[in-house]
Formats: C-alpha cells, sequence, structure tokens
C-alpha cells in the first residue's frame, strides 16, 4: 500500500468491491479496520408474495437476500453459501415445514431461524421450537421482522 492512502473508504454495492464486507475503512498504512460485515439471509417460502415483499425490505436495509421456493434448493444453498439466518413460511403444511426445519438444522447446526406466519403457541405444539430462533404472527409488519432479525442476529 502506497504510504500516500490514509483513508479510503468503499460502500456497499461498489463493483470493486464484493467481499460481503459492508465497508472498510484504512486508517493508516498497517491498520485496516473492518467497520461491518453483510448479513446473508435465505428465505425460504412457497408463497413468493410475501418472500418477496420481505426480500426487497431486508435488500434495501443493507442485508444480502436469497428466496427459495423450492425447499431442496434452499438446503443446497445452505450447504454451498454463507447463511447467517433462515427465515421459514410457516404457512408451509405442517409436516413439510417440521421436515424442513429439522432438515436446515442438520445442515447446519446453531443456525438461527425465524419462522413467519406461525404462533410460538402453535410451534411449541409441532415440537419445532428447540430449531426455531423466533416467531413472527401474521398479521406482521415490516418492523416486527426487522426487530426479530436484529435480535436473533445480535
Amino acid at each position: 500500500m502506497s504510504p500516500a492512502i490514509r483513508r479510503i473508504h468503499f460502500q456497499t454495492g461498489s463493483p470493486f468491491f464484493g467481499t460481503g464486507l459492508r465497508g472498510i475503512a484504512v486508517d493508516d498504512i498497517r491498520c485496516v479496520r473492518i467497520t461491518e460485515k453483510t448479513r446473508n439471509i435465505l428465505i425460504a417460502a412457497q408463497d413468493p408474495r410475501v418472500a418477496g415483499l420481505i426480500q426487497q425490505y431486508l435488500l434495501q436495509t443493507g442485508y444480502e437476500v436469497h428466496c427459495e421456493y423450492n425447499l431442496d434448493a434452499a438446503l443446497e444453498r445452505m450447504i454451498e453459501a454463507r447463511v447467517d439466518l433462515l427465515i421459514v413460511d410457516g404457512e408451509m403444511p405442517e409436516k413439510v415445514l417440521g421436515n424442513f426445519v429439522e432438515a436446515a438444522a442438520r445442515v447446519k447446526p446453531g443456525l438461527p431461524m425465524i419462522a413467519v406466519g406461525i404462533s410460538e403457541h402453535e410451534m411449541q405444539s409441532k415440537t419445532l421450537s428447540a430449531f426455531v430462533s423466533a416467531f413472527i404472527e401474521k398479521p406482521f409488519s415490516i418492523s416486527d421482522i426487522s426487530n426479530s432479525i436484529k435480535e436473533t442476529l445480535n
């Protein structure tokens, strides 16, 4: 690095900066400070309307977001790519939801999961609460999702 370079800041979305970091600041020649790492969120859903709205909001707030409408494809993405949080459509049939959440927990042990559109009471009756970090009941607002994501990731 040239001694003339004292401070550089790259913004998210720069075509020259695709490492998954929100920004990087060079404070001096030998010290690099990472300001924030972009979080990768996977939405596994059967309803593209709700998932699309959630994805659009999360992209605008700086998250890297992918939607999968095929649950096998969602599991493959979890194996192949970095996923920091899984948002699951709670409107899936009970058996499908249960099998998917358990498979996701086996693929990525410890991965935080949020179930959207299902109550904690319903999840407890399905014995899936051991895998799911947060529950968001319908009707919900974007702020409900945002708050739940912040709590789950921090």
